[in-house]
């Protein structure tokens, strides 16, 4: 996050609108739901809770993936590419855990 906030910054992209007060705690009602819906159902069980790590990270992978694709900034993509990466070791993590 703060890598996308440091990006948006040089960019001259005013970022105060979107920052969270705090983790788990998200300005965007659809976000809170969808972040309480997670921590529900991944406090079920430690399989459900890698079950929700997984889907939390094919879902970034696919969002980073397609972000990529359609970014003509360098840096921008350079942090993006960062982040995919990030997400690849975090999926294969979960996956060997489960």
């Amino acid at each position: 996050m703060d890598a996308l906030l440091d990006q948006a910054a040089s960019l001259g992209i005013d970022t105060t609108a979107i920052q969270e007060p705090s983790s788990g705690v998200y300005i965007n009602t659809t976000i809170q739901a969808l972040s309480d819906s997670l921590l529900s159902t991944g406090s079920v069980s430690s399989n459900a809770a890698i079950e929700v790590g997984i889907l939390i990270e094919e879902t970034d992978i696919q969002d980073l993936t397609d972000s990529i694709a359609t970014s003509v900034d360098v840096l921008l993509i350079g942090v993006y590419e960062n982040l995919l990466s990030g997400s690849l070791n975090h999926l294969n993590a979960f996956e060997s855990a489960l």
